[in-house]
């Protein structure tokens, strides 16, 4: 069913659902979205930069990546961008590194604007197939997979989360120490 449903109707069918079910989230403070993974090894894939480079997930290894899947017409991504351009200003020079992954179907034009717009400088890749939101079973956007130095996966968000927030910011941090 991918491509046929207008991004302007599923905006507003998202903005819907992200209204309604905001404060439920905030109230959980994402714990129900939030799992952690018992030392699974994150799956590997390439995808193009927006500049038309392509980089693979197996680059990384020894870096901590937030992989993060989102799409421009998603509130809730739009919302936790700013915070994760924070994180990545924190803590780029560290060996944490933001894979941002953009659902959006052929609109890389939008993408670049949309990027422009809220000054992120961290890697934007293109998934716009959606085979590697597949590849992880995506059931939401946005979706926060943190990975570890090995490529391990340590824990998954699903839906929107507070990035500035200690918790968050002491999770990286803490990732970024075990250098095991």
């Amino acid at each position: 069913m991918r491509g046929f449903i207008n991004p302007n109707i599923l905006f507003l069918i998202f903005s819907f659902f992200y209204i309604v079910a905001s404060p439920i989230s905030l109230a959980s403070n994402n714990s129900d979205a939030t799992s952690t993974h018992e030392q699974v090894q994150a799956p590997d894939f390439t995808l193009k930069f927006l500049d038309g480079a392509e980089t693979s997930l197996k680059d990384y290894r020894g870096q901590v990546v937030m992989l993060n899947f989102w799409a421009t017409w998603c509130a809730p991504c739009r919302q936790e961008m700013p915070e994760m351009q924070g994180l990545w200003q924190k803590f780029k020079d560290k060996g944490f590194v933001i894979l941002a992954v953009s659902e959006d179907e052929g609109h890389e034009k939008r993408i670049q604007g949309f990027v422009k717009k809220l000054k992120l400088t961290f890697p934007i890749l293109l998934d716009p197939q959606g085979e590697v939101s597949d590849q992880y079973k995506l059931t939401g956007l946005p979706t926060t997979f943190l990975i570890d130095r090995h490529g391990k996966l340590v824990t998954t968000v699903v839906g929107l989360r507070d990035w500035r927030s200690s918790e968050s910011v002491a999770l990286i941090a803490s990732l970024l120490e075990d250098v095991d």
